[in-house]
């Protein structure tokens, strides 16, 4: 396995990955190398919630639309606490 398919791969301790830090912060650049590496782009933390949750949720629209771009489940739903 190579190391860039080891970082997608890692996760926080809520379940938040490299993509999902990325989409956070609106790093579009690295949401997009991180696609083309292998993120999966509906992971899910553990409360459910995808990249496109929470790039929606802090107001990234251009990772966002990047997303959506890259087939990104618009109709996923996270757990409801």
């Amino acid at each position: 396995m190579h190391l860039s398919s080891l970082i997608c791969m890692i996760l926080h301790q809520n379940g938040l990955n490299a993509l999902h830090l990325a989409a956070k912060e609106g790093h579009v650049e690295v949401v997009r190398e991180l696609l083309a590496r292998g993120a999966i782009v509906d992971a899910a933390t553990k409360k459910g919630n995808t990249a496109l949750h929470i790039a929606s949720l802090a107001g990234h629209f251009d990772v966002v639309k990047m997303l959506v771009e890259r087939t990104a489940n618009v109709n996923a739903q996270s757990q409801v606490t």
